[in-house]
């Protein structure tokens, strides 16, 4: 509250109540005009920490690094589906049932010296007809032709084919390109 003076004329008489009022207005005024800036202070105390802000954006994908080396080679796995184990030289592989990969090893068919009549004729021969070159063609009993070619191999004997001739990988290729996949998969993950 802003101190309001007494003006004071001859004769007022001078109360306590009055001088109370004076030494108010004195004691409220005691400030004076502003000293010189004073030296800075010491650091206080650091405050507590604010919450934390937003996430923000993803950065770019950094580049790839370089391959690690090979880890060591895992264990065994089962048994793929595949030929069963077994069978004698000259058996056929044949299916056992109409389920999916269920085969065995079976003798082949015998013929001839039964009761059922053989061929009695056949291209003009009688009596045991063996079958001759020319008799047959590819067509007909459902063979290739040895005029044709395999990745410009004759038919006409067995041919080996490389994993590059049909456009394979081979076996190391693959492992490669596993390890590969699989250090990919973990970069980051640790």
């Amino acid at each position: 509250m802003a101190y309001i003076p007494t003006i004071w004329e001859d004769g007022d008489i001078i109360t306590a109540e009055r001088l109370n009022h004076l030494e108010q207005g004195v004691k409220n005024e005691q400030q004076g005009p502003p000293g010189p800036q004073g030296a800075p202070g010491k650091d206080g105390k650091d405050g507590k920490d604010g919450a934390a802000g937003a996430t923000g954006p993803t950065g770019a994908t950094g580049p790839t690094g370089a391959t690690g080396a090979a880890g060591p080679a895992g264990p065994q796995g089962a048994p793929g589906r595949g030929v069963p184990a077994g069978g004698a030289a000259g058996q056929l592989l044949a299916k056992a049932t109409a389920a999916d990969y269920d085969t065995a090893w079976v003798d082949p068919p015998q013929g001839g010296g039964g009761t059922a009549p053989g061929v009695s004729s056949f291209g003009g021969r009688t009596g045991a007809v063996t079958p001759q070159v020319g008799d047959y063609t590819p067509a007909m009993v459902g063979a290739v032709p040895t005029g044709r070619k395999v990745n410009n191999r004759a038919l006409s004997a067995d041919i080996t084919l490389t994993a590059a001739d049909v456009g394979a990988v081979t076996a190391e290729q693959l492992n490669t390109a596993i390890q590969s996949a699989v250090l990919d998969s973990w970069e980051g993950s640790y």
